[in-house]
């Protein structure tokens, strides 16, 4: 392969890969995508996204805290479900290098196996656990994020969705922290909503039941 052709694009526990740099604009996201990061960049403390299956919810999530931990140096981020083998599977071997290599060619990241996170040149991380993993969690309960994205939410129980509420404390100068949340419901397109944390709520056995209360459609 001819030197000038390749891009450093990420590390794997010291590892340098390196591939063919994707070509400008291969990020193409769909109207109601776009609709999504305009919400986000609203600065909205909590965002819940809603949508059939394949709809491009976690796609955008991950997107949008990927672009906040190339923007903010030293940055940490979360994204969770409620078993590690499905966030392993489908967010650390799928998505996360799907968006990589389409969107942040510029970008060195090293891949920490080990602990199951990325991290970028200037410091800042984005982490992966599961809550049916004890040892990780309570890692991760150690830890203070700007942003958290439950995917998958209405598996987890509402007690687990305080409890890593409570890990959304980092503080970065221009950027307020972030709970981001995903429901999968049979439709074509994504819903989504704004809600204040502010909101008195009762305590259901899990978050689907508060679908009505955060006006997701």
């Amino acid at each position: 392969m001819n030197e000038e052709k390749q891009n450093t694009l990420f590390t794997l526990d010291g590892d340098i890969e390196t591939i063919t740099p994707a070509k400008q604009n291969l990020l193409k996201l769909t109207a109601v995508q776009k609709q999504a990061l305009q919400l986000f960049n609203k600065k909205a403390r909590e965002v819940l996204l809603v949508g059939g299956s394949r709809s491009g919810k976690t796609f955008i999530i991950i997107y949008k805290q990927l672009l906040l931990a190339a923007k903010h140096p030293g940055s940490r981020h979360l994204i969770a479900r409620y078993r590690f083998n499905h966030v392993k599977h489908a967010v650390w071997a799928d998505t996360l290098r799907k968006l990589i290599r389409l969107a942040f060619t510029d970008e060195k990241i090293k891949w920490k196996r080990t602990d199951y996170y990325i991290e970028f040149d200037n410091g800042s991380q984005i982490w992966l656990a599961g809550l049916d993993d004890k040892d990780r969690t309570e890692k991760i309960l150690g830890m203070e994020f700007l942003t958290v994205f439950l995917n998958e939410a209405s598996q987890i129980s509402y007690e687990a969705y305080t409890t890593i509420k409570t890990r959304l404390a980092q503080r970065i100068q221009g950027m307020p922290p972030c709970f981001l949340l995903m429901l999968t419901r049979p439709a074509k397109s994504i819903g989504f909503t704004r809600y204040s944390s502010k909101t008195s709520s009762p305590k259901p056995t899990s978050i689907s039941k508060q679908t009505d209360l955060y006006g997701c459609r």
